[in-house]
């Protein structure tokens, strides 16, 4: 167990590296011209193999137990639906990336990526819980998680409440955008949440700064 979880820790590592690469690559590159342009195309391209093979492997394992347990019982795990999900994006990814498809502006990769950088560090849970020190600490995430869906919804009505609100007041106050859609106005709500807020625009504009 403890050579699988320093395996599978290494591999997402390797693939936090592949992102931060895949952020400061040059786009409108080739293969080959990334490649020559300098050690970092090559870096990121040997990256990019290993990534692809330790997926596949890691879908073959993934496979092996399938066969072993039968579809039902494979698939009451949440572990095992988030290693399908992971793996499959994983050799989705690297081919996209490989043959220049998606990787533009507005393009499905950097997403794709992104999530999967999310899902791979979100499974290092899952082998932290077979270890005294860290195990307890995953334990107790899971419950408070659990435990606070009752607050989210409340929390999530009432954002729906205050957020609709002032955007019905907002839509005359031209120098402030923050509001200007029903989901603008959820994201800013949430983030005043966190203190992100500016009023300075309620000073002087719009017709219901009393509000």
């Amino acid at each position: 167990l403890i050579t699988r979880a320093l395996n599978y820790c290494f591999f997402t590592a390797v693939f936090t590296v592949y992102g931060i690469l895949f952020a400061l690559e040059d786009h409108s590159l080739s293969l080959k011209d990334y490649w020559m342009s300098g050690h970092q195309g090559q870096f990121h391209t040997v990256l990019a193999i290993y990534l692809f093979v330790q997926a596949g492997w890691f879908a073959a394992i993934e496979l092996k137990q399938l066969l072993a347990t039968g579809l039902r019982m494979y698939f009451k795990s949440g572990w095992n639906v988030l290693d399908i999900c992971s793996i499959s994006m994983m050799l989705v990814i690297i081919p996209l990336h490989i043959s220049r498809t998606a990787d533009d502006a507005g393009g499905a990769l950097a997403p794709l990526i992104a999530f999967e950088i999310i899902l791979c560090w979100f499974k290092v849970f899952f082998y932290a819980l077979a270890f005294e020190p860290t195990g307890p600490v995953v334990h107790m995430v899971f419950q408070i998680s659990y435990a606070v869906r009752s607050w989210a919804v409340l929390l999530l009505m009432n954002m729906v409440a205050f957020g609709t609100a002032l955007m019905v007041l907002y839509q005359y106050t031209a120098s402030d955008g923050s509001f200007s859609g029903f989901d603008l106005a959820l994201l800013t709500l949430f983030n005043s949440l966190f203190g992100v807020f500016d009023n300075t625009a309620n000073l002087s504009d719009g017709s219901w700064r009393q509000l």
